[in-house]
């Protein structure tokens, strides 16, 4: 079965909270979830047209997304909202992985770095 996507454009990455949360991250800053397992989906607003690349869900309730242009949004609420941060030497971003202490490692066009937990 195909299912309708929220947006006709392109998508980079999705994750599963649980059997029927799902949230999908692609193209000039579009960032959706479904509660139902794709039959319905609602926009999350991200603060940003940027690309985004990835999402990770780190199990703690905790989400990051990466993008282009220096984009990092998190979310402590399941994905419902997002904080938007840009990182000052506006790198594209292809990935980020948690750390102990809450930081991350992010992967990107910089290769790979760690970003401490306070910025």
């Amino acid at each position: 079965m195909t299912l309708e996507p929220p947006y006709f454009g392109s998508w980079f990455d999705a994750t599963a909270l649980d059997a029927d949360t799902v949230i999908l991250v692609g193209l000039r800053g579009h960032m959706f979830r479904s509660d139902d397992g794709g039959s319905r989906w609602t926009r999350i607003p991200t603060g940003t047209t940027a690309t985004l690349t990835s999402i990770q869900h780190t199990g703690s309730g905790r989400i990051i997304v990466t993008g282009l242009d220096g984009v990092l949004l998190e979310s402590r609420d399941g994905g419902r909202s997002v904080s938007l941060q840009s990182l000052p030497d506006r790198s594209g971003n292809s990935g980020a992985l948690p750390l102990s202490g809450g930081g991350l490692l992010l992967i990107g066009e910089f290769g790979v770095r760690r970003l401490p937990a306070d910025g």
